[in-house]
């Protein structure tokens, strides 16, 4: 899928090719950046703009992105890892707890 949201600093869209996993009716987005010691841009991104757009499937999915939390991160950590086993070698590979992003479609 493609993440297209607006970049922290500079303001301008931007299109990043990611995993998702849908997750009772959200989306569900790793910043794992592969395990590296800090989180990636587009974490920042959302952060500061969390109004995006998921392009899935030819399909755009406006939301509303947030940080997962609590109980809900952790759900949403254990069904992203049912679907790419690496991000558990990632947080591995870190000290940084990898942040789980949920995107919420806007209707």
């Amino acid at each position: 899928m493609l993440l297209r949201c607006t970049g922290a600093k500079s303001g301008k869209p931007c299109d990043i090719p990611l995993l998702s996993k849908p997750l009772d009716g959200r989306w569900v987005l790793v910043a794992s950046s592969g395990g590296q010691k800090k989180n990636p841009d587009w974490y920042y991104n959302l952060k500061a703009h969390p109004h995006c757009t998921l392009l899935v499937s030819h399909r755009e999915i406006p939301g509303i992105a947030r940080e997962a939390e609590g109980v809900e991160r952790d759900r949403a950590w254990q069904a992203a890892n049912t679907q790419h086993p690496g991000y558990a070698a990632y947080q591995q590979r870190t000290q940084r707890r990898i942040p789980v992003m949920m995107l919420d479609p806007e209707e």
